[in-house]
């Protein structure tokens, strides 16, 4: 069998365009050979210079983003160190206006509790001290505590653990 040469049409490739001869044979094409135009190829590759170029710049921005949410997290910790030493340290520090022997060291909710004269056996008062560095704030906690000191909301009670109560044999 030969084939018919007359339907034979050859494409820019150089070989025989099949789309075209099954066309003339009155055959439709199982598989249509596919062509992109210049304008959508050249659209697809840019859009694709696009998405790469705008994930470089993504990765970049973030980089620097990260470093300096962990610089500003190393500062606000070194911030935080530097006052809790504070604390510990203010009772012994000249501009403390108190004995320091009469200073305890709470933390939290209030840093100090200052029993004003303890030392020299004669209470005068009692004082919740909070020590602050720098432009920091009192917390909600912290607020909370000092009015409830201010609004003299303050009891004393004895608490006796391990005795017998009355009543009991």
């Amino acid at each position: 069998m030969r084939a018919d040469t007359r339907f034979q049409v050859c494409n820019p490739r150089g070989g025989v365009d099949r789309a075209l001869l099954w066309a003339a044979k009155g055959i439709p094409p199982v598989f249509p050979e596919a062509s992109v135009s210049p304008v959508l190829l050249g659209l697809l590759c840019g859009m694709a210079i696009g998405l790469l170029i705008a994930w470089l710049y993504f990765l970049s921005w973030k980089g620097q983003y990260t470093a300096a949410i962990r610089q500003d997290a190393v500062e606000r910790s070194q911030a935080v160190t530097a006052g809790k030493v504070h604390e510990q340290l203010l009772p012994y520090l000249p501009e403390f206006p108190y004995n320091p022997k009469d200073a305890r060291f709470l933390g939290s909710p209030v840093d100090l509790i200052v029993f004003d004269g303890l030392a020299e056996g004669q209470v005068r008062r009692v004082v919740f001290l909070e020590v602050k560095t720098g432009s920091s704030t009192l917390t909600v906690r912290e607020r909370q505590v000092r009015d409830v000191i201010e609004a003299h909301e303050v009891e004393w009670l004895l608490l006796r653990v391990g005795q017998p109560s009355h009543g009991e044999g």
